[in-house]
């Protein structure tokens, strides 16, 4: 309801003044740079995040499946097996297995030349490899040798006529030998 007593102006509801806009600032690039790596990195913690939790898979070990199988029952059938067990011949014992072929040693005769195939600080690890070498039908043997004050044992294996039969052979066998190797005389 009007107010009879005031003039009509003054019945308007007081607002209060406006104040004008601010004028808006243009950003530089190199703000606009920044906010796009913030973003950039948010996201990729995110994705981090998520995928250290197992909720998504991008990289790292994959996830085991569980195999699901499902075994199917059938009803046995007795008279059908006792019928195939009596037409089934009996069964012999199963044959051995034949000898493997006798391995044939490397036995390359009395020369002065041998192919060094590996250099060790102590002689049981060096007693351990040459053995190896002599189970699988090799003429290995160990020498020491003193090399700048401190002694190896040098495994050779074959004795060869000549530096050129023994480069034949090494080059043969290189692919057995794991740090190459190298001819060196008999001592």
């Amino acid at each position: 309801m009007p107010n009879l007593n005031v003039p009509e102006d003054e019945q308007r509801p007081v607002r209060p003044p406006t104040q004008p806009m601010m004028p808006r600032r243009e950003s530089s690039p190199a703000t606009r740079v920044i906010i796009v790596a913030a973003v950039v990195i948010a996201l990729a913690v995110v994705v981090y995040l998520l995928n250290s939790a197992g909720i998504i898979h991008l990289w790292g070990p994959k996830p085991i499946q569980p195999v699901v199988t499902e075994v199917a029952t059938m009803p046995l059938d007795t008279a059908a097996l006792a019928a195939a067990a009596a037409a089934t011949p009996p069964v012999s014992p199963p044959t051995p297995p034949a000898k493997p072929a006798e391995k044939k040693p490397v036995t390359v005769g009395k020369g002065e030349y041998t192919l060094v195939i590996a250099s060790f600080r102590g002689r049981k690890t060096a007693e351990e490899e040459i053995s190896r070498w002599v189970e699988a039908g090799y003429e290995g043997m160990i020498s020491e040798k003193t090399v700048g004050g401190k002694k190896w044992y040098r495994l050779s294996i074959g004795r060869y006529e000549s530096r050129k039969a023994a480069a034949k052979a090494g080059k043969e066998m290189e692919h057995m030998f794991e740090s190459g190797y190298w001819i060196d005389k008999v001592h």
